[in-house]
């Protein structure tokens, strides 16, 4: 149902957004954050069966260094127009993700209840990574997502 959905969307979404801090702390941001860009991992035991996944953000295509001076940068001049004074910064990364949930939320019929969206697009990774809508769900706290949190940090080495 619906709020199965809601729990692997956020899942989701917890996984981009390790992804987009540790691509941030290395100095480049994504540009590119849309559904069609996050894919689910499974990893199967010998008999086939899923026995756990991540979601892992793909194509790096738009992807540049966070210095607005690279030839990265000019070569897709037409971002600029997205931001403030034409510098695609991390937060307008975070701002992508707040679209994501929208793109989402209207598609099933969910009404995202909170402030979630706006933290996302203030860009501070530690408030959204901290934010209880992320973890919260019809009065009880998701059983799991922690867990996923947990996962995908530890899978960052094997690449977003």
């Amino acid at each position: 149902g619906e709020m199965l959905m809601l729990a692997e969307m956020k899942r989701a979404v917890i996984c981009v957004l390790l992804c987009l801090q540790s691509l941030h702390q290395r100095g480049y941001v994504h540009r590119d954050i849309r559904w069609p860009n996050v894919v689910q991992d499974h990893k199967f035991n010998r008999a086939g069966e899923v026995v756990s996944s991540t979601y892992k953000v793909i194509d790096f295509e738009y992807a540049a260094p966070t210095n607005p001076g690279s030839a990265l940068w000019e070569e897709h001049w037409f971002f600029k127009h997205v931001t403030e004074n034409g510098v695609y910064e991390p937060k307008h990364d975070f701002h992508q993700v707040s679209l994501l949930i929208q793109n989402w939320s209207e598609a099933v019929g969910h009404t995202i209840e909170g402030d979630i969206l706006e933290v996302l697009s203030a860009g501070n990774i530690d408030d959204i990574l901290a934010h209880g809508w992320l973890y919260y769900q019809e009065g009880n706290y998701q059983e799991g997502v922690e867990e996923t949190k947990v996962e995908a940090e530890e899978k960052l080495d094997d690449g977003c």
